[in-house]
């Protein structure tokens, strides 16, 4: 469980910051200053929730126990 959730949680992560840095920042190639705010003006806090989130799965993976059928 806890690697399916850790995988998740990078997949979705990763997938947000993707989004949100080339779909919902600035357009690309323009040069006027007029034109350089974000599509999505909480784009930023997007790309950041998706930073926490593909490095929040590290203590996913740390804190849930692992299942012990080994034996």
């Amino acid at each position: 469980m806890r690697r399916g959730l850790t995988f998740g949680m990078v997949v979705v992560g990763i997938g947000l910051m993707v989004v949100a840095y080339f779909g919902l920042a600035a357009p690309w190639g323009v040069e006027t200053v007029a034109n350089s705010d974000p599509r999505l003006d909480f784009a930023p806090l997007l790309y950041v929730v998706g930073v926490m989130l593909a490095l929040g799965s590290a203590l996913v993976y740390t804190m849930l126990p692992d299942r012990d059928d080994r034996e």
